[in-house]
């Protein structure tokens, strides 16, 4: 054939969830290096379609790896640096420049790990060990503002969609993939992949609302905030894909992520903090008398044990191609929609495109990028070496920017033993 890669036909493409090359932003929120002729079993989490496409290798064994990322919507790591990571205080004109850079729908942290721990392909099956975490803050504006500057004379604040949450899980998944007979492309393969996962650490936190009102000489307020926490989870969840070679230079696919996948935790604790003031108010020039704030301000800690709560994972339909430019050049795109938000992602459409050169024989270079979704935009470059039937693979990727303009970084690496 005319278009090769390392010594075999080009006949695998990456169906990428949020596409960036060797940088797989998967379901989950978690990164995995991956070059696109990769098809060992952690590509089955990408499509399962692909395990039942013609492929030379018999055994794939996926080896011990691991990714990382860090971002937030509002700060560049220069301007964190030079304006908020300081000794000294900020002056008026600085911390409005701080709270200019919050958008209006609040100041936005999110970190993902992920550790591919062991997977197997042999033939059309595949099976993948892994653990995965992180969190998410969400921080309203009107509470950065209050953080910052503080109440301002006879206004009204009122903070709600404050959010804190954090997961920690096992993913145990078993993949299919088979050709299905037709004629009227060169292939067609249909896959699915069953996921059970095992939860260790789950923790959400939000408030109900909090409003609060200060004058020269009241100050009225009442606010609810709740939390929950759990070691303790399971659950189970199924991917469906499709993968088609349309013509020796094209290939396409559509997969479902996380259908009707959940996991249920068995809560240890829930914690329920009430305040408020009586309907005077507290008044500033009594505050020295004797029990005076007890009696006109009220609050209320409560703990629940036991209980049960439920986070889904995401529910994501991607449809992807890749086309073989020239006999060292890939083109590879996406288009991915994810219906709900959870601990580790965000909801919302995302588009990718991204680029691979076959630099010599042995080795790949990739970079791309991302529009849309958690990071709203997202930059990645890496590269791989084949030596034998060892591969490895390594990826950065910097979200809104470049260097010291982003707003956050990450890392991955993966390697695998093909026979």
């Amino acid at each position: 054939m005319k278009y090769m890669m390392n010594n075999r036909p080009q006949h695998c493409w990456l169906t990428l969830l949020f596409l960036l090359p060797m940088f797989v932003f998967a379901a989950d929120g978690d990164w995995v290096a991956r070059s696109f002729e990769t098809r060992g079993p952690v590509s089955a989490l990408d499509n399962p379609a692909e395990l039942g496409k013609v492929n030379t290798r018999d055994w794939t064994i996926e080896l011990p790896g691991g990714g990382a990322t860090v971002s937030n919507n509002s700060f560049s790591v220069r301007f964190w640096n030079e304006n908020i990571a300081r000794d000294d205080y900020w002056d008026a004109a600085e911390t409005q420049e701080i709270l200019a850079r919050i958008p209006s729908d609040g100041l936005k942290a999110h970190a993902t790990v992920n550790a591919p721990l062991v997977g197997v392909r042999w033939h059309e099956f595949a099976f993948n060990a892994r653990m995965f975490g992180g969190g998410r803050a969400d921080l309203p504006k009107s509470a950065a503002e209050l953080a910052f500057v503080g109440t301002k004379l006879n206004e009204s604040y009122s903070i709600s969609d404050l959010l804190g949450q954090s997961v920690v899980v096992s993913d145990y998944a078993l993949s299919y993939g088979h050709m299905l007979p037709q004629h009227r492309i060169p292939e067609l393969a249909a896959g699915a992949t069953v996921h059970y996962f095992q939860g260790y650490a789950y923790a959400n936190a939000w408030n109900e609302t909090a409003n609060l009102f200060t004058s020269a000489d009241v100050i009225q307020g009442q606010g609810e905030f709740t939390s929950e926490a759990a070691t303790n989870g399971n659950g189970f969840g199924l991917d469906l894909g499709l993968a088609a070679t349309l013509s020796p230079r094209w290939r396409a696919g559509l997969a479902v992520h996380g259908i009707a996948s959940k996991l249920n935790w068995n809560l240890d604790e829930t914690t329920i903090y009430r305040f408020a003031t009586d309907q005077a108010g507290l008044n500033l020039d009594s505050l020295d008398e004797e029990n005076y704030t007890d009696r006109v301000f009220e609050d209320e800690d409560v703990t629940i044990k036991g209980g049960r709560a439920s986070s889904r994972m995401p529910l994501v339909v991607r449809a992807s191609a890749l086309f073989l430019a020239a006999p060292k050049w890939t083109l590879a795109g996406v288009v991915a929609a994810q219906t709900n938000d959870t601990p580790l992602s965000e909801s919302g459409l995302e588009a990718g495109a991204a680029a691979q050169w076959q630099s010599t024989s042995w080795s790949v270079l990739q970079g791309g990028i991302q529009l849309g979704g958690t990071h709203r935009t997202l930059f990645s470059f890496g590269g791989g070496v084949r030596l034998g039937t060892y591969e490895l693979d390594l990826s950065i990727a910097a979200a809104g920017g470049l260097f010291n303009s982003a707003h956050g970084m990450g890392a991955a690496i993966s390697q695998r033993i093909a026979f």
